[in-house]
């Protein structure tokens, strides 16, 4: 009787250990599954708003392209009268 009971018990314990070992490796696969979807799900890096200050150096750097533009404008302009003086 003894011995029947041994042999039960270690067959019991075996079961246990296997579906202990099935169980382990269940979670295991549906964590990374679960990671997997993460990593996808993940959003894009959108570039950040410029901070004030580089709104600022971005609208005086504008309207320096603009004087730049005008000045130019304006030289020619200049030129062009001088030319035009010089003549008679």
């Amino acid at each position: 009787l003894v011995m029947v009971w041994l042999v039960g018990w270690r067959r019991g314990r075996q079961l246990y250990e296997r579906f202990y070992e099935e169980e382990l490796v269940k979670l295991k696969q549906e964590l990374t599954r679960q990671e997997k979807t993460i990593e996808k799900a993940k959003p894009r890096k959108v570039a950040p708003e410029p901070k004030a200050d580089a709104k600022e150096e971005i609208r005086k750097d504008k309207m320096i392209r603009e004087d730049k533009k005008a000045h130019k404008g304006n030289v020619f302009k200049n030129i062009r009268k001088y030319f035009r003086r010089k003549k008679p």
